[in-house]
């Protein structure tokens, strides 16, 4: 899947958040064999049943997809590439390597992690064609590529996805010492993000 320029911020200022990142163990164990076991697991700690339709991202060795469906309908993504089931309020995130399957719960939770978030809107490639959820890009002739949105009206051309960035909580700067200071400036700013939603709206020149 390919992101091109970002268009405005949904928040014009970071609000407060707390963030959690909650590792999907078998047992004691972060890695597991079965698919369908880890997907039950990881979806019941997202407060999801196997009948939840939500958007679906997933990697597999010929191509990438992108689709709303429900939790069962998700595929095991090949070895080296991931999967992401997500909406509006958790992402869990699925990676595959070295014959074993690992995954995430990443969501907002009161008693998580202080973070500040940014909701951003990135496009997707292509330009929409005359069929809803069929779009195309010069630079791929050959190429159609399809998201879960309806596309074809008038001023509706380019679908984007939505991503929640998490920033580190501003520290009180006057209580740190000097070496506190150094250390928090070279960490990174950002700590982790999720997929939120799919949609499509029409790009404007300069974005």
């Amino acid at each position: 899947m390919e992101a091109a320029r970002r268009i405005p911020l949904l928040s014009t200022d970071a609000r407060q958040a707390s963030l959690e990142v909650l590792p999907v163990l078998d047992g004691a164990s972060p890695a597991w064999r079965s698919w369908d076991a880890l997907l039950t697991t990881a979806s019941g700690l997202a407060g999801w049943t196997p009948e939840t339709e939500l958007f679906v991202y997933s990697e597999r060795v010929a191509r990438c997809e992108l689709r709303r469906q429900a939790v069962k309908e998700a595929q095991e993504p090949d070895q080296g590439f991931e999967c992401r089931l997500f909406d509006g309020t958790c992402e869990v995130r699925c990676v595959a390597d070295d014959g074993q399957l690992r995954a995430w719960v990443i969501r907002e939770k009161s008693n998580g992690q202080p973070v500040r978030v940014l909701h951003r809107r990135y496009y997707l490639v292509g330009i929409s064609t005359t069929t809803p959820d069929k779009f195309r890009e010069a630079r791929y002739p050959d190429v159609v590529f399809q998201f879960p949105v309806s596309g074809g009206a008038a001023g509706v051309d380019r679908a984007w996805i939505e991503v929640a960035e998490y920033y580190r909580a501003e520290p009180a700067w006057r209580e740190l010492s000097a070496e506190d200071v150094r250390r928090h400036l070279a960490e990174p700013l950002l700590v982790a993000h999720r997929f939120v939603s799919v949609g499509i709206g029409q790009q404007k020149i300069g974005e």
